[in-house]
């Protein structure tokens, strides 16, 4: 294991620069962006707007093809034709209710596909009957603990044929411990598939309780400290067999996440990956992984070096999550540079729901880089 715990100096540049960014920021959007102009806006459909009162209503996620936009949704997705971006045209609408609804595009030979994320439990797999499960109390699994959580049931990933963009046809359903809250598409050429990194994490209600445990058993339970990522395989000449090709361990030194919201018990997983090809040969992922970020190396897409000696880097930065709740963030967002030379981590403190900057000069909330090196 690699660690890299001082804050390396572009990292402290970054948090300058973001400094004097948020204050010029404060003037207008005109001045700020002048390359950028809105152009049109595509309001929810009446059925995302609508619903039982213990279900969220959000956008979360877009993914492109060619001139096509799918737009995510916790009730679904749209497909958006986007060749003329002044006049967005809506080409179709898909209600299929699921937390979160992260997407990617995948083309497998003559067919598209779109994958969903599903993060908290729906009571069926088929979109017609999808709901969030009910919130009822119980025992946390791990510390004994009476608490409130969702009833267990069906989370993965959903697959969806796009090739025609007027009529998706769900052809697949994937299921995952702890769900998805987002996942990372790597094709793989050598072998004609696509590889899927999940990640998810057991926090607050999202976690199995102890009375469902021995329920619906295609289902993988969600049980802290999860310290994981599955990884699902999508055959280019078959996509309707898509299956989890493996769980894959964390380094057994990745760190706890304690911070608020993490249910009680702690947690181990990642929130977002990313992945960078530097040649067909070699590919390099960078993890978002709550308390730290990590690298690996994912050159051989199905086995990603997460938990082998010498081969995989952990970041761990006190200003994202310091040892007080006054700096417990966590490691939200991972990405690289066009060149692959500079890995970015964002700070998603205070939750995605809520503001996390105090002012022009917090620590908090900041995106942070560093200088890529081998994982």
């Amino acid at each position: 294991m690699r660690a890299i715990r001082a804050l390396v100096p572009l990292a402290a540049l970054a948090s300058l620069l973001l400094a004097q960014g948020a204050v010029a920021g404060h003037g207008s959007a005109d001045d700020a962006s002048p390359n950028m102009v809105h152009l049109a806006n595509v309001p929810p459909p009446a059925p995302f707007l609508t619903g039982p009162s213990n279900e969220a209503r959000n956008n979360s996620d877009l993914a492109f093809w060619q001139d096509l936009a799918f737009v995510g949704n916790y009730d679904g997705f749209r497909v958006i034709d986007i060749k003329d971006p002044a006049s967005p045209a809506v080409v179709s609408i898909v209600e299929c209710r699921a937390n979160q609804g992260d997407l990617s595009v995948y083309k497998a030979r003559n067919r598209l596909l779109l994958i969903q994320s599903i993060e908290e439990p729906v009571v069926a797999r088929d979109c017609a009957a999808a709901r969030d499960t009910p919130i009822v109390p119980g025992t946390n699994p791990v510390t004994n603990v009476p608490s409130t959580f969702r009833q267990k049931g069906w989370e993965g990933l959903r697959i969806f044929d796009v090739t025609d963009p007027a009529a998706p046809q769900m052809i697949a359903f994937v299921p995952t411990a702890c769900g998805s809250h987002t996942h990372t598409t790597i094709r793989d050429n050598r072998n004609q598939r696509a590889i899927i990194y999940v990640s998810s994490y057991p926090s607050g209600l999202r976690v199995t309780r102890r009375e469902d445990l021995a329920t619906l058993p295609e289902q993988p339970n969600c049980v802290p400290d999860h310290n994981k990522i599955s990884i699902v395989e999508i055959p280019d000449r078959n996509p309707e067999g898509a299956r989890v090709l493996k769980e894959q361990p964390l380094d057994s030194d990745t760190a706890v996440w304690t911070a608020t919201g993490n249910g009680g018990s702690p947690v181990r997983g990642c929130h977002d990956i990313t992945v960078f090809e530097f040649s067909a040969s070699r590919k390099v992922a960078a993890g978002a992984c709550l308390s730290e970020g990590q690298l690996w190396d994912v050159s051989d897409p199905s086995n990603p070096t997460t938990n082998v000696a010498g081969k995989h880097t952990h970041i761990r930065n006190p200003f994202i999550d310091g040892p007080t709740p006054p700096l417990r963030g966590l490691f939200h967002t991972a990405s690289f540079t066009w060149d692959g030379e500079v890995v970015l981590f964002t700070d998603e403190w205070q939750g995605g729901g809520a503001h996390g900057c105090d002012g022009p000069q917090d620590t908090r909330g900041n995106v942070w880089f560093y200088r890529n090196v081998t994982p």
